[in-house]
């Protein structure tokens, strides 16, 4: 009879807790909230990973180069935000400047060639998928590897870009360090 009381307490404390959760739960974890400003703290930044993408996908459709280049980092927000973050073993020796230019090339053929084959044709952009690599850089995040997947309305099979090649998230919002060809 004990046992059975016991029990009854037990779960009645346990039914409360769990009651409580679920007053105070969000779509978004309480961390992200306070991290997030309610303003873009640089131009063309982005609320979510997603919506870069999708935004990135919407301009490659539009053939909107502008728009393109200015989803990515300048290289005055490079320096400030992702050089000023890395450590003396990522940097190995290097300047910004050669960085900045390898980035920039790099970017430069991606969109080339992403705006080449998608311009004007209609693309949907169906799903992301997890960064393969997240790092945390200072008061930056790096994310690494991220797949963007598209379906073209004239082919059957979806399409699977690495277009977005390494991103910046900063204050809880996100914009491309490069794009990848």
């Amino acid at each position: 009879m004990k046992s059975v009381f016991l029990v009854s307490i037990l779960f009645l404390l346990l039914a409360g807790c769990g009651n409580k959760e679920k007053k105070t739960e969000s779509a978004v974890p309480p961390t992200e909230q306070s991290e997030r400003s309610k303003e873009p703290p640089l131009p063309y930044m982005q609320p979510t990973l997603r919506d870069l993408a999708a935004a990135v996908v919407e301009a490659v459709a539009d053939s909107n180069v502008d728009l393109l280049y200015n989803m990515m980092v300048t290289k005055d927000e490079y320096r400030d935000y992702v050089w000023a973050n890395l450590d003396t073993v990522e940097v190995r020796g290097l300047t910004v400047d050669e960085v900045w230019g390898w980035n920039a090339r790099d970017s430069d053929k991606a969109i080339g060639r992403m705006v080449g084959d998608y311009a004007h044709k209609e693309i949907q952009f169906t799903r992301l998928d997890p960064p393969r690599d997240i790092r945390t850089r200072g008061n930056i995040k790096v994310y690494r590897g991220n797949w963007i997947h598209v379906q073209p309305r004239d082919e059957q099979e979806e399409a699977t870009w690495r277009m977005i090649n390494v991103v910046m998230e900063y204050q809880g919002w996100f914009k491309v360090i490069t794009y990848d060809d």
